[in-house]
């Protein structure tokens, strides 16, 4: 590849770049007017740029002295364009500081100004000062290559950090450098696909790329790296010990939530969706299209630990498989999920598994899945609050799902059928990226042990309910009144804290405010009708999928006992409503109400302005009465 104008420059500075610089500048003020003067030396200049410390002895950022090397140019001018701080040609640094030819973003900052005035030489004033020009970078695939773009725009365009990139190239160490393109430009390359989902012809516009089949082939050239050196050794089952899972990936909630001792392993399995283009193929097309979702997909399957480490991923699998036929293909597999599993070991699970629990329980597992609810109109009281102990560990499956697919827009997007045959590999990649550089998932490590102790210690009776029903509430028509400002006023008085603890999670809380949205009227007012007798309130909330279904809400409560014991009771006729371990998400948002949020100057609701995105007030007639020909 021809050498751009930008890397002439760069060289001719490069060649100069011994040359010698004067002292310390005595000025010590910037004049807007100032103009470049000579000095004794013809070749240089002194202009009204800040610049460090000059010095060949010690390092010019931490005044190391050992492990020390030249600064390079590409450093020079990465300072230059960060901060607009001149660094002398002549100085060294500590290797650590450095990533290759660039200083690790943080560093720069740490640079001390040592006088306000700088002398550059001839070269210097043309390539420094234009440095700041956008059109001097070139493109960004140039910039790759020189390590000129900054890890805040790198992150932007991949994901991942400069330090994050070293690390994948140094796991892909047989990947090599081309004529045409370095193995860290395709890795880029890569990531930004992953990230963007955008198409390769896109892509090589964007990136100044000569063609988008030279996206396609860094892109292939990644990938088999990815499955000949990184997935078999790093990612999967045989990758990893059972014991490592044990003691490095079960969550502390989990352990102390099911009082589970060290030989026992538990694993979360759930199904998820990449949607693809609708097929020609008819054969397959039958087995892609989900009359669910109602469009073609595949579906991979995740096995992963409490702590969100993603085990295995298995798949994809036919859209027309459900999750326990899934799950019992997996566990025939000779060298897969058995490998790793013992008797006494926990599944969890949710009630899409139902077919497969009992093949679990006669190999000696125990089986957390939410109850079935059949149909009866709501759980019992127990079932509801067994219930809760499962999803307060199973969402993290859910949220390894949603990472994955805001991160990788490639899998979330609709994918293209000429990728289908690396589907599996893609799926397998973004969780193997997600388990190297993203983080452990864990709820409520602040009031964990009071959350579990409240869990465990409530009774598995609701008295409230039990009223409900005996006074037969449910059918009969109350009056309800418009909430004021003066009632309802001794309802106990809650932090935040206090709530997430009679919530048992964070969960509710974001429930909550989308409930209260509804409720408010522009000028922040609550539209809130309820009835009270004696130490029990009652209310109607909307369900947030049927518009025309209501539950009906109850709480009970001590006056004006500001704790969480002042909350003596909760029903609601939902689905959950009858637990006794947190509370539903309709009981949730009044109670967040009249315990904290009346207290507030102003509720800020969740996504506030699409309330009335498409409310007009004004109606445009578009084809009149009396067109019959319309």
């Amino acid at each position: 590849m021809e050498a751009s104008t930008s890397e002439m420059a760069i060289s001719q500075a490069s060649t100069s770049s011994s040359e010698q610089i004067s002292s310390q500048s005595s000025h010590s003020s910037l004049d807007p007017l100032y103009m470049p003067s000579v000095h004794q030396n013809p070749e240089l200049f002194e202009v009204p740029y800040f610049r460090s410390v000059s010095t060949h002895a010690y390092c010019f950022i931490c005044s190391g002295s050992s492990d020390l090397k030249s600064i390079p140019l590409e450093a020079r001018l990465q300072v230059f364009r960060m901060r607009q701080v001149f660094v002398p040609a002549n100085n060294v640094c500590c290797k650590r500081h450095m990533i290759g030819k660039l200083l690790h973003d943080d560093e720069v900052g740490n640079i001390r100004i040592a006088s306000d005035r700088c002398e550059m030489s001839r070269v210097e004033m043309n390539i420094f000062p234009n440095s700041l020009s956008p059109n001097f970078r070139g493109s960004i695939f140039e910039n790759l290559a020189n390590r000129t773009i900054s890890d805040t725009h790198l992150k932007t365009l991949t994901g991942f950090c400069w330090r994050q990139i070293e690390q994948l190239r140094e796991w892909m160490s047989s990947m090599r450098d081309t004529e045409g393109r370095s193995a860290i430009q395709a890795i880029c390359v890569f990531l930004h696909k992953m990230r963007s989902g955008n198409s390769d012809n896109i892509i090589a516009v964007n990136w100044g790329i000569d063609s988008g089949s030279l996206v396609s082939s860094y892109i292939k050239s990644v990938m088999r790296s990815f499955e000949n050196e990184v997935l078999p050794n790093r990612f999967g089952i045989n990758s990893i010990s059972r014991d490592s899972l044990i003691r490095n990936h079960t969550s502390l909630v989990a352990k102390k939530l099911f009082d589970i001792d060290d030989d026992h392993l538990m694993i979360i399995c759930d199904g998820t969706y990449l949607r693809h283009e609708k097929s020609s193929n008819n054969v397959y097309q039958r087995k892609s299209y989900s009359g669910q979702k109602k469009t073609s997909l595949c579906k991979p399957f995740t096995i992963c630990a409490t702590d969100g480490f993603v085990i295995e991923l298995a798949g994809p699998y036919s859209a027309t498989k459900n999750d326990a036929d899934i799950l019992k293909e997996v566990l025939r597999q000779p060298r897969g999920l058995s490998t790793i599993l013992q008797p006494g070991d926990y599944f969890v699970l949710d009630r899409g598994f139902r077919d497969v629990v009992p093949m679990l329980e006669n190999r000696g597992y125990h089986v957390l899945m939410p109850a079935l609810k059949g149909k009866r109109p709501q759980l019992t009281t127990i079932e509801s609050n067994e219930s809760r102990f499962v999803t307060k560990i199973r969402w993290v499956v859910e949220a390894i799902h949603g990472i994955i697919g805001q991160r990788y827009k490639l899998l979330h997007h609709q994918l293209r059928n000429n990728y289908l045959s690396n589907a599996r590999t893609l799926c397998r990649i973004a969780c193997f990226l997600q388990n190297s550089f993203g983080k452990s998932l864990s709820s409520d490590l602040e009031d964990m042990d009071v959350i579990i102790d409240r869990m465990k210690s409530r009774n598995n009776t609701n008295a409230l309910a039990k009223l409900v029903e005996k006074e037969n509430w449910n059918r009969r028509t109350r009056m309800f009144q418009t909430l004021s400002e003066e009632d309802i006023a001794d309802f106990p008085r809650l932090t935040i804290p206090e709530l997430k603890i009679f919530f048992t999670g964070n969960y509710q809380l974001g429930q909550a405010m989308s409930y209260l949205a509804e409720m408010i009227n522009e000028d922040g007012s609550l539209t809130f009708q309820y009835a009270k007798e004696r130490d029990v309130i009652q209310w109607e909330v909307k369900s947030r999928h049927i518009n025309r279904k209501t539950y009906k809400c109850y709480v009970q409560y001590v006056p004006n006992r500001n704790d969480t014991s002042g909350i003596i009771g909760h029903y609601c006729s939902c689905f959950n409503g009858n637990r006794t371990i947190g509370c539903c998400s309709h009981v949730a948002a009044i109670v967040f109400y009249l315990s904290h949020c009346r207290y507030q100057s102003h509720i800020y609701l969740p996504a506030d302005y699409l309330t009335k995105l498409f409310d007009f007030t004004e109606m445009t007639t578009v084809i009149d009465e009396d067109s019959e020909e319309d």
